[in-house]
């Protein structure tokens, strides 16, 4: 297993603990931040201006599941046939049309599989990585609407009507989602969950 893998099969809260060591006002980045780019030495986890939070969450995000697309997308590139490539070599086809022309078309039904196993999990959207990640300071800017019902269902003064139908609701778009994601799939790769 490449090194590229690891990040996916790392707990979610060894990768927020290291986030947050890292952008921690003595942290290694913030530091780096701070000296080589003239930033101000902040507590970056804790700053409330949005753009901040979701950033630093979204290049983590991509970093931890990196490995696992990879593995996904490499094996199903593996299981095209080579003569296809071969005939479009003898056609003179150069590597960019052979990437439009065979890899991609061949690896859609994985691409549409994968999207639509996404949009049935769009709402939770790592929960457990915001949770892990955020702060009473920066709520406004970083809840979800899953991470939202949480705290309305066990935070300081719970509200179980409205998180439970926050959590109706969820369900609801989310299935619907899921069967036009579905619906999608069957039409443009001939292929479905159902």
């Amino acid at each position: 297993m490449g090194s590229e893998c690891v990040p996916n099969f790392v707990a979610a809260m060894v990768i927020c603990t290291l986030i947050n060591q890292f952008f921690d006002i003595n942290g290694a980045i913030t530091t780096l931040l701070c000296n080589v780019f003239g930033l101000p030495n902040q507590n970056w986890m804790a700053v409330a201006s949005p753009p901040v939070f979701w950033l630093i969450y979204s290049i983590t995000g991509a970093w931890q599941s990196f490995g696992y697309g990879s593995i996904i997308y490499v094996s199903a590139i593996c299981n095209i046939n080579n003569d296809l490539f071969e005939a479009a070599s003898i056609d003179g086809a150069n590597r960019w049309r052979k990437v439009w022309s065979i890899t991609i078309p061949q690896i859609l039904p994985t691409i549409i599989m994968l999207l639509t196993l996404q949009i049935g999990t769009m709402f939770k959207g790592g929960f457990d990585r915001i949770l892990l990640l955020y702060s009473p300071g920066i709520y406004e800017v970083s809840d979800t609407l899953y991470t939202y019902t949480y705290r309305m269902a066990f935070g300081d003064s719970p509200d179980f009507g409205l998180s439970a139908a926050s959590g109706l609701f969820q369900s609801i778009v989310c299935t619907i989602l899921l069967i036009f994601s579905n619906w999608l799939s069957r039409k443009t790769a001939k292929t479905s969950l159902y």
